[in-house]
């Protein structure tokens, strides 16, 4: 009899300890969760930099105002989109990928577009209008052309995590124009008010798609 009572006791004591480490368990699953939901945007997201980034990246356009952003990212081994993030405030506006909607409407009013699309270190220019968005189902973005001259694409509005524009201000790299970066912060494609090779006044659409992302939420908390 008493050692049916001591091993219902043990039964018992370990089923506790179960439910205690599972708790347990359940509860640190949860913290880590809410960590990084809290740090994204800041110190671990490859979108935003941290204090220490935009630190070292001022004292390199300091030094060297018109230094390349593509090599200030190689030479931190950064993404774009961070060393994007850490220029100062009057050369970038940043904003959330889920945005491009109400972007690329802005972009299409544009009178002369150039978009250049990037894939590692090939750049291919194109001038021609740019297309209405459409969606379908599963939300997948297709870009279609109203006119045969007008470009053509198809890509999910999930695959674009950044939507970057830079004022003119700054180095040869910066003249005005929206990048569209990936969620790993490296540059996907970018639309350029005209070409980047011929001087030309930025025209007044331009602003207008400026003064549009800097009403939008930004990218990075400040």
């Amino acid at each position: 009899m008493g050692k049916r009572l001591l091993e219902k006791r043990r039964r018992a004591f370990s089923t506790y300890e179960l439910m205690v480490l599972v708790g347990c368990a359940a509860v640190g699953l949860f913290v880590s969760v809410v960590a990084a939901l809290v740090s994204f945007g800041t110190t671990d997201s490859p979108l935003c930099a941290t204090a220490t980034l935009r630190t070292r990246i001022a004292t390199m356009v300091a030094m060297s105002p018109a230094v390349s952003i593509h090599f200030m990212a190689e030479e931190l081994h950064e993404p774009v989109a961070r060393v994007l993030d850490s220029l100062p405030a009057d050369q970038r506006v940043g904003v959330r990928g889920e945005d491009i909607a109400s972007v690329w409407e802005s972009l299409r009013t544009w009178p002369d577009p150039a978009v250049y699309i990037i894939k590692g270190e090939q750049h291919f220019e194109v001038h021609a209008p740019l297309p209405a968005i459409r969606w379908d189902s599963r939300g997948q973005m297709w870009l279609v052309g109203d006119r045969q001259d007008a470009l053509a694409a198809r890509f999910q509005r999930s695959e674009i995590g950044a939507i970057y524009a830079l004022t003119g201000r700054g180095g040869h790299d910066r003249a005005p124009s929206v990048l569209f970066l990936d969620h790993f912060g490296e540059v996907m494609f970018e639309v350029s008010p005209g070409s980047k090779t011929e001087a030309a006044p930025t025209p007044a659409e331009f602003d207008a798609t400026l003064e549009l992302m800097k009403s939008l939420p930004s990218l990075c908390p400040r």
